[in-house]
């Protein structure tokens, strides 16, 4: 069961992930035009760069985006942004699963469960 829960939350972080690589591949045009990370894509670019050690097994290619943000913005955006600054708080919690909350979790995903097919708990 802890694993079905680290999947869902996987699968919940890629979405995210999907939403903000979208917008910046909406936004490159900004994002070129300026030397410094305008503030409305912070959280998706700082986001997408903290992401990318996290999930680069089920997306390779967010460490050449990264290498593109590193160069465009420099290494210390790129630092900063590993750190967690202006990361989006719902992907840090989805990527940053603590081991001491899953037994939590694991009764909360089976109250769900046995509730959804009418099922005593």
């Amino acid at each position: 069961t802890e694993q079905l829960i680290r999947d869902d939350y996987l699968i919940d972080a890629l979405a995210i992930v999907e939403l903000f690589t979208n917008l910046l591949l909406a936004r490159v045009g900004m994002i070129e035009a300026s030397g410094r990370c305008h503030e409305s894509l912070l959280e998706p670019v700082c986001s997408v760069v903290w992401a990318s050690p996290r999930i680069e097994a089920q997306i390779p290619e967010l460490l050449e985006i990264r290498k593109g943000i590193r160069a465009h913005f420099g290494e210390q955006f790129e630092k900063d942004a590993l750190r967690g600054n202006h990361v989006h708080s719902k992907l840090r919690d989805k990527l940053n699963v603590n081991v001491a909350d899953l037994p939590c979790k694991v009764e909360d995903y089976m109250e769900v469960i046995a509730d959804k097919y009418k099922l005593p708990f």
